[in-house]
């Protein structure tokens, strides 16, 4: 359970063994979820660190356009001056379409996915407390089973405490798919994220290329 992935309580403990010398089921996927979501933070700063490390680029570019357009005003050079101006304006112009794009929708997407993580903490613990109940009625149920004396004597007993068991095991499996559906959101929202995130990627890449050393 290194990633935020899903796999059953039952197909953990049969893939663990013997899990008392192990992180919990429950306690590995809420720490599987704190990572990520720090992980997602630390692209939110990044994201904010680009886009004023852009914004920062660009104007020096347009400084340095400006400057270079004084010093060589009335000269043969202006001409050189002038391509270099609108090289920094074909910049500009590509960085500005970059960062209206991530803070229109990579941005957006990301908070999408960050919105998903609360209630896939929600669906974990609701998840942890089933197990619990699950463990206990189930335990319960075995010790009367292998009392003779009660099995024989006390039939309502051991009759209520299978219907517990069954009740518990209903709403384990309930559970069960609530906390699949909670990990198929996160997984779809990353995905999202991604391809986002690439297709933003390749088309600043491929116009940059194309408006600059076209």
């Amino acid at each position: 359970m290194d990633s935020v992935r899903y796999l059953s309580y039952h197909h953990w403990k049969e893939s663990k063994g013997d899990t008392s010398k192990c992180p919990t089921y429950h306690q590995k996927l809420l720490e599987n979820v704190e990572t990520l979501e720090s992980n997602v933070g630390a692209i939110d700063k990044q994201i904010t660190g680009y886009l004023d490390a852009t914004k920062s680029f660009c104007g020096a570019g347009s400084q340095l356009a400006e400057s270079f357009s004084t010093v060589l005003k009335e000269t043969p050079l202006l001409e050189i001056s002038q391509q270099l101006k609108q090289v920094v304006e074909e910049i500009d112009h590509v960085a500005h379409q970059s960062s209206v794009h991530i803070t229109s929708h990579i941005l957006g997407t990301l908070c999408e996915f960050k919105a998903t993580l609360p209630g896939l903490r929600r669906a974990i613990e609701a998840h942890k407390r089933s197990v619990q109940n699950y463990e206990s009625c189930q335990e319960n149920l075995e010790l009367l089973e292998k009392d003779d004396g009660l099995v024989n004597n006390d039939g309502k007993r051991l009759k209520t405490t299978r219907q517990r068991f069954r009740a518990a095991t209903e709403e384990l499996t309930t559970e069960e798919e609530k906390l699949y559906r909670s990990f198929s959101e996160v997984e779809e929202n990353r995905v999202k994220v991604c391809f986002c995130l690439n297709m933003r990627v390749r088309t600043f890449c491929f116009d940059l290329t194309f408006k600059v050393f076209i």
